[in-house]
């Protein structure tokens, strides 16, 4: 059985949930450090995993709580890569110091970029594995860390035959659906083109 651990702006809690498939939704809030542990933990136990695969940087990833619980526990805590920058090791200061922001607001966010490195280096080091993407992200990672790399390629299903598409042009709008990303514009731009042989598809997420 597999439970996914979910940030949402939606319903709290268990949002889906079967012999198979589990997703439980959780509030995040705008930076790691403000995430509660305690309630992390109450959320883990209630999931009671026996293996914890989290991916990526992210402020869940941030906060250090899954981790820390993992540790308690004695459950394995499985790290992936999901992107070469998860092994750059100051990543976090660089994007924060190049942001468009003057210079007063990055003086004051720049320390939360150094945090986040460093958080993340203590995630790597504590991971009982890493899966990486492709090779050269392992050998990117100090040499005491590539031990623990397992590289697992982005997997794409084998196509059976060739793919015959139709005449029809198809139109593809995918992300989150949130106010910012205006999929309003999307939807009107498909009402305006309905006179043209053209299908347009939405794939949105939480």
């Amino acid at each position: 059985r597999v439970v996914y651990l979910c940030p949402t702006n939606g319903k709290i809690g268990w949002q889906t949930d079967d012999e198979n498939v589990g997703v439980y939704g959780f509030r995040q809030p705008n930076y790691g450090f403000q995430i509660s542990a305690t309630t992390i933990e109450k959320i883990l136990q209630e999931i009671n995993p026996d293996v914890v695969y989290q991916r990526g940087r992210s402020i869940l990833q941030e906060s250090g709580s899954v981790l820390q619980f993992c540790k308690r526990q004695g459950i394995p805590y499985v790290f992936g890569l999901s992107s070469d920058v998860d092994t750059q090791q100051f990543h976090g200061i660089s994007r924060f110091s190049r942001t468009k922001r003057s210079i007063i607001k990055k003086i004051g966010i720049i320390p939360y970029g150094v945090w986040s490195d460093i958080k993340m280096q203590q995630t790597l080091r504590n991971a009982d594995a890493i899966i990486t993407q492709h090779h050269l992200q392992a050998e990117r990672l100090p040499p005491l860390l590539r031990r623990k790399a397992v590289t697992l390629p982005n997997l794409h299903p084998e196509v059976p035959a060739p793919i015959i598409k139709s005449t029809e042009a198809t139109v593809a709008w995918i992300s989150n659906y949130r106010p910012l990303k205006r999929g309003e514009l999307f939807l009107e731009l498909a009402k305006r083109c309905s006179d043209l042989n053209t299908k347009f598809v939405m794939v949105v997420g939480n």
